[in-house]
């Protein structure tokens, strides 16, 4: 085996760790193509060689604003929530224990899957939820956090019953 091998990469240097490791987080946000060089050394020989290395930025992801609702809203379209816009590709779980597995369900929407939330079923407290897209090109992948709260219903009372004449002032 080579006495020494080591990694090079004169367009993006601080890549390479101690040349051994490529790291791609340095190349983040935006990505790029890099040649990678190795060098290394067998019993005095010594040969190079290079390979090219796409990174690939992660995908934009957001699951949408915060939000809070009323506990008897009922089911909430999260579709129209996130972004990207292509959402059936992307996944959506709860992350707070509290909240109930049964307030998340899906259904199939060709050519994914729709997701709702159940305010109902969740109860009145805050619910985290996550999303995860992949990006089917790339398969890179990328998530967001949301918060919903859960509100209780308010109570109306409109009082007892109060008999007036048509002739009586305004109430």
């Amino acid at each position: 085996s080579p006495t020494n091998l080591v990694w090079t990469c004169p367009a993006l240097p601080s890549a390479i760790i101690n040349g051994t490791q490529f790291d791609p987080h340095e190349a983040a946000p935006t990505g790029g193509t890099f040649v990678v060089y190795a060098y290394s050394e067998y019993n005095g020989c010594s040969t190079t060689d290079s390979t090219t290395v796409q990174i690939n930025p992660l995908p934009v992801v957001s699951a949408g604003n915060d939000k809070v609702f009323c506990e008897n809203v009922g089911s909430v379209l999260l579709d129209t929530m996130a972004n990207p816009f292509n959402v059936k590709f992307g996944i959506w779980s709860i992350l707070s224990p509290s909240t109930p597995a049964s307030a998340l369900t899906t259904t199939n929407n060709p050519p994914g899957y729709s997701y709702f939330f159940n305010t109902s079923v969740a109860g009145v407290g805050n619910h985290e939820l996550i999303y995860k897209y992949k990006d089917l090109v790339t398969n890179c992948e990328n998530t967001d956090t949301v918060l919903f709260q859960i509100i209780p219903i308010p109570v109306a009372n409109a009082g007892s019953l109060v008999d007036i004449c048509t002739d009586h002032g305004l109430v």
